[in-house]
C-alpha cells in the first residue's frame, strides 16, 4: 500500500480524519491560496526545466492570474538563471516504512547550493506572517523531514545539507515596501542527519503505519481540540458534532497523484523493516 506525507497530516491532528479521508479519498476542493502554489510550483519547475521565460498563462485559472502574475514575474526575475545548480526536478521517490507499506511523494528540485545538496521547495507567505518562526516551521515539517530522508537514501545523491527554500511574499505591508523586503527570496534552512532520522522514524513513519491500521480495523479516534483550528473549522465538524454521513461533507474525489511511482524500486532507511 502507498500513502503520501498529505495522507498522514491529517492523522497527525485527527485521528479520525485522517483515518476517514483515506478510506473514502474524499476531501474538500483546494482554496485559492493552494491554487496559487500550484500555479508557482509548475512555473518555477518549467523554468528549472527549460531555463526558458514563457509568458503564455491560458492554463492559469483567471481568477487567480491577477494574484500569480507579479509573482510568476519575481520567478522569472530570480531563477533564469537560477542562483544554484540544479541536479534534478520533480522527483518522484517511495520509502519503505512497513511491511508492503510505503510512503510516497515528489520532491520539487534539488540544487548543489555553496557545495551543499539541498532539497529546493517553494511556499508562499502571507499578511502578518512572523518570517522566523515560518522558516523553523518549514524546515521541520513532516515534508521537508521526509524530502531529506529520501535524498539521504538515493545512490545518486546520498546526502543532503538542508531545504533551499524559496518564499514568494504575496503581500508587502507599507512598512516591508520602505524597508525594500523583496517579494521572493531563498532561505538556507540547515537540518542534520540525526534530527532527521529521530522525526522522520517517531513521528511521520509511525503516524504512517498507525494510519493504515486504523483504516483496516480501528479504533479512530477523534480529537475534538481539532475540530476549530487557526486554519478554520475541520470539514468533517458538523458530521463527528451532529451526524450524518461524512461523505456530505467531503464533496471531492481524492486524485492519485502519484501513479508513477509504482514501478519505483523502494529507498529503504536504516529502521525499515528487512
Amino acid at each position: 500500500m502507498q500513502i503520501s506525507v498529505s495522507d498522514i497530516l491529517p492523522y497527525m491532528d485527527c485521528r479520525y480524519k485522517g483515518a476517514t479521508r483515506l478510506a473514502l479519498k474524499r476531501w474538500t476542493p483546494p482554496t485559492s491560496r493552494m491554487q496559487l502554489g500550484t500555479v508557482l510550483h509548475k512555473h518555477c519547475d518549467d523554468l528549472l526545466k527549460t531555463g526558458k521565460i514563457n509568458h503564455d498563462y491560458s492554463w492559469i485559472d483567471p481568477i487567480i492570474l491577477p494574484e500569480a502574475e507579479p509573482l510568476l514575474a519575481e520567478a522569472d526575475l530570480n531563477l533564469c538563471p537560477p542562483p544554484f545548480h540544479v541536479l534534478a526536478s520533480e522527483i518522484p521517490f517511495k520509502l519503505e516504512i512497513g511491511n508492503d507499506l510505503y510512503l510516497v511523494g515528489r520532491l520539487d528540485a534539488v540544487a548543489k547550493f555553496n557545495e551543499k545538496i539541498y532539497s529546493v521547495q517553494w511556499k508562499t507567505v502571507g499578511k502578518g506572517v512572523a518570517i522566523g518562526p515560518y522558516l523553523e516551521k518549514v524546515r521541520m515539517s513532516p515534508h521537508e523531514i521526509t524530502y531529506r530522508t529520501m535524498l539521504r537514501q538515493d545512490p545518486r545523491f546520498k546526502e543532503c545539507a538542508g531545504t533551499l527554500l524559496g518564499v514568494f511574499r504575496t503581500y508587502l505591508t507599507k512598512q516591508q515596501k520602505e524597508d525594500n523586503v523583496p517579494r521572493f527570496e531563498f532561505f538556507e534552512l540547515e537540518a542534520t542527519e540525526e534530527e532527521d532520522a529521530e522525526a522522520f522514524e517517531f513521528d511521520i513513519a509511525t503516524a504512517g503505519r498507525e494510519l493504515v491500521r486504523a483504516v483496516s480495523n480501528g479504533p479512530r479516534i477523534r480529537n475534538w481540540t481539532a475540530c476549530q483550528s487557526v486554519f478554520g473549522t475541520c470539514p468533517l465538524y458538523q458530521h463527528c458534532h451532529f451526524g450524518g454521513a461524512p461523505e456530505d461533507t467531503l464533496t471531492v474525489h481524492l486524485e492519485d497523484r502519484y501513479q508513477d511511482v509504482d514501478s519505483l524500486p523502494p529507498l529503504r532507511t536504516d529502521s525499515s523493516p528487512q
